[in-house]
């Protein structure tokens, strides 16, 4: 659970160069299906998906 918020922390401050990998646990861990479409784009996730993924754990949480 630490990493997942430090990953989430990570995303926040800077939603470029975040890995795929980390991405999917941060959803995984929050949503327990995927419901934000992220692709693998050479080991990271495209920025504006990780933003995507970003708001709906905002919705979720409110």
């Amino acid at each position: 659970m630490v990493k997942t918020l430090e990953t989430l922390e990570l995303m926040r401050s800077s939603p470029k160069g975040i890995r795929f990998n980390d991405v999917c646990k941060v959803c995984d861990e929050h949503f327990g299906e995927p419901r934000v479409n992220i692709h693998n784009s050479k080991g990271k996730a495209k920025p504006y998906q990780v933003l995507r993924a970003i708001e709906r754990l905002e919705v979720g949480n409110n």
